[in-house]
């Protein structure tokens, strides 16, 4: 496919709120994996258990702590782009059915 997904993500494992959300950033990581997506995540310094079920389910991770939103958002679409993808869809993964 031409097309990649890329998301930014950082969940904390102290906040009930993060564990829910990483919980549906981890179906979606995997819907999309299944469908033939490539799967672009870069984090900000996220628990290991959500790091490591994410490459299980099919995403790509890079890990860069200290860095803006913005910051790993452009790496991201640089990512997709460098691995040969023309279409790049942005967005919050936890956020999609």
């Amino acid at each position: 496919r031409d097309v990649a997904v890329t998301s930014v993500t950082l969940f904390r494992p102290d906040s009930k709120v993060d564990i829910v959300r990483s919980n549906l950033a981890l179906l979606s990581v995997e819907e999309a994996s299944n469908l033939g997506y490539s799967v672009f995540i870069v984090d900000g310094g996220s628990y290991d258990h959500f790091l490591k079920e994410c490459e299980r389910r099919g995403a790509y991770i890079d890990i860069l702590p200290g860095t803006s939103f913005a910051q790993r958002t452009r790496h991201g679409i640089q990512k997709g782009y460098d691995n040969g993808h023309q279409v790049i869809m942005r967005m919050e993964i936890e956020k999609t059915p």
